[in-house]
This record gives C-alpha cells, structure tokens and sequence, in this order.
C-alpha cells in the first residue's frame, strides 16, 4: 500500500499543493480550488504531465468531484461520513478511503 502526504494548510489556501511520498519526496502537484459548484482540480506529476482532473459536481459538507482523464469521465469521488471516521468513496475503482476525524489521518 502507497501513502502519501498533503498538508491541509495548503489545501485551505485554493492554490498548489504538493504531494509527497512517506520519503518526503514531491511527486504530484495539485493545482485549483474546490468549495463551489464547477470548480476543479488538476493533478500533475512533478514532471508537469498532467494525470487526471477532478471536477466539482455537488456542494455542502459532502462534495461530490467527477475524474476526468484526457477530457473523458473515467469515475466519481464522494464523501461520506461514518461514526468518528471520514470515508472517501472513488467509483469505477472501487476504493474505500477510510480516515479519523480526531488523528486527521487516512
């Protein structure tokens, strides 16, 4: 299993936000801001090859973003919320992400 890290001060800043590995090496960039409807994400390697976008869908306290590869949909990202732990569901995937609110850990 991969874990990577991304701070959520940079995430609340609506700018770029650096991904990183468990070695503390850059290797994703994302770029764009999310909270209102239409808004999107651009997920780039450090190289600068754009990966994927992610394209908000639905507003509140579970968003909903569509994924976006070469400008077809390819799946959707929902939040769900579950007791004392956040859930991140990844259609076409199927991936569950499951973290805890109290740790603010995946």
């Amino acid at each position: 299993m991969r874990t990577l890290y991304i701070r959520q001060e940079s995430l609340a800043a609506k700018g770029a936000s650096v991904v990183r590995d468990a070695d503390k090496r850059s290797v994703y960039l994302l770029i764009g801001k999310w909270g209102r409807h239409s808004d999107a994400l651009s997920l780039y390697q450090i190289s600068g090859d754009l990966l994927a976008e992610l394209r908000q869908t639905s507003l509140g306290l579970l968003p909903r973003f569509d994924i976006y590869d070469h400008g077809e949909k390819v799946g959707a990202i929902s939040k769900r919320f579950g007791f004392m732990h956040e859930m991140i569901y990844i259609s076409s995937l199927h991936w569950l992400i499951v973290g805890n609110f109290f740790k603010r850990s995946l």
